[in-house]
């Protein structure tokens, strides 16, 4: 996996290289981009009560995404702040 932080401290975003079999989660409003072949599943955030209280306590995420690289070549995604 590489990565590359850009955009500067005002508009920052990453872009993520993920090879074979890597998988990467973000934040279920976090994806700006991503390759057409990768697979992207949303899961709760840590469980179903977990999540819960994640989302309501700590206002993070009811889910988060998980975006795996399933091909036989490096694929990219890129998330936002």
């Amino acid at each position: 996996m590489q990565s590359k932080i850009e955009g500067g401290p005002a508009f920052a975003y990453i872009n993520i290289d993920l090879d074979p079999g890597e998988t990467v989660i973000g934040e279920s409003d976090a994806m700006s981009s991503m390759s057409a072949d990768l697979d992207m599943e949303a899961k709760f955030n840590g469980g179903f009560f977990a999540g819960l209280a994640k989302a309501f306590l700590g206002g993070e995420s009811l889910f988060v995404n998980h975006f795996t690289n399933n091909t036989s070549s490096t694929r990219r995604v890129t998330l936002v702040q």
